[in-house]
Parts: C-alpha cells; structure tokens; sequence
C-alpha cells in the first residue's frame, strides 16, 4: 500500500497549516497518480514531499487558470510569490533521477507547456502526452455547447526544461493537431526511441 500514492485537487480545500521547514522524505513511494493538477504550481508539491525511488508519475492537470490557494487574515486567494510554498521559483530544478514513465493529461495546450518546467526527467524511458476534451466540457454548462478545438502540441522545448529525453524508448500522443516540422524536430530529441503511438492526432506528420 505503501508504494502507490494518489491526491485529487478537485476536493482539497484550503486550509491554514505550519509549512514543514524541509521537505517530507516518503522513500516507499513508487508511484504517484495526481488528478486536478494546478499547471503552474505543479512544482510547489514536490519542493515539499521528496520521493527519490518514484517511477511512475501520472497527473491530470486542471485549467491553465487553476492556482493553489492559500488563506491569509481568513481571506482565500491565489499564492503570491511572496508566499513560502514560492521558495526560489525562478531558478528551481527538481530532479526525477529515477522516474522512468510519465504520462500527463492536459486540457490546453498551455497547461501542458507550463506545468513541467522546473523539473528534469533525466532517466524517463516512457513518455505519454494525453488531450482530454472530457475534462473541458466538465466545465461550466455556458462552455459545454462551444466547440473543443484540439490544441496543438506544444514544441518539446517549451514543455520541458531540458528537452532532450536520449533514454525514451516509447512515446504515446492522444488528441493533439501535429504539424510537420514540430513533431520532427521533437523526435529529434529522442535518440533512443523504439516505440511510437500517436492515437487521434491530426495533421499531416511525415516520418
């Protein structure tokens, strides 16, 4: 039981707590499953909960728009950079040593492109990038009757801080539009790949 860990987001309610003054070591966790995910504070848990022998990462991330929320003088709002969860944000790396499978599930391609960029994956071998337009139309009833446009996948460089993935062996694309030069130039990252899967994706890609 020890080894598989899942949070939901979408039923956290903000609370006041004592920040740790270092970060919680959990050395038994393997594999952590994150639903309802805040894009651009996706960082902010992993500064604080250390898992050095995870393998698995699997986050569905919620709207590019969706923050952490602190309470302050009993008051709710989004953490300012002034708040101690925002610790040295700009030049913060968080290292992955021994994560070996990723899979990221977005609803906008700039939820995707933000969520992940102060963290390095340097032994990744499995890779899958999910759109889900379930998760948009899950949304207010005033955007479930506008059309879902599929976003298009973000260049590799703008998801990811260190772009070059040399131990991805597999590699799986779902919902996403694909334009030639992008996807080219993203596999050109992947020197070790093997497997390839692009399931509902649209454009025209030559390989």
């Amino acid at each position: 039981p020890g080894h598989h860990m899942k949070l939901d987001s979408s039923s956290v309610t903000p609370i006041r707590a004592i920040l740790p003054t270092s970060a919680v070591l959990l050395t038994a966790v393997r594999r952590f499953d994150w639903t309802s995910a805040p894009p651009k504070d996706l960082w902010r848990l992993f500064h604080f909960l250390k898992m050095p022998a995870l393998r698995q990462l699997d986050i569905s991330l919620g709207k590019v728009e969706d923050r952490w929320f602190s309470v302050q003088d009993r008051v709710i709002a989004p953490m300012l950079s002034s708040h101690p969860l925002s610790l040295n944000p700009v030049n913060l790396l968080l290292e992955f040593d021994a994560l070996q499978e990723l899979r990221v599930t977005c609803c906008d391609a700039e939820g995707l492109s933000s969520s992940l960029r102060k963290m390095a994956f340097p032994a990744l071998s499995k890779l899958e990038l999910f759109y889900d337009e379930m998760l948009v139309l899950s949304g207010p009833p005033s955007r479930k009757t506008e059309p879902v446009p599929c976003p298009k996948l973000p260049q590799l460089e703008s998801i990811f801080r260190e772009p070059r993935l040399v131990k991805l062996t597999q590699l799986t694309l779902y919902g996403f539009v694909l334009e030639m030069s992008a996807t080219t130039a993203m596999l050109a990252y992947m020197p070790a790949l093997q497997e390839l899967y692009m399931d509902s994706c649209r454009g025209t890609v030559s390989i």
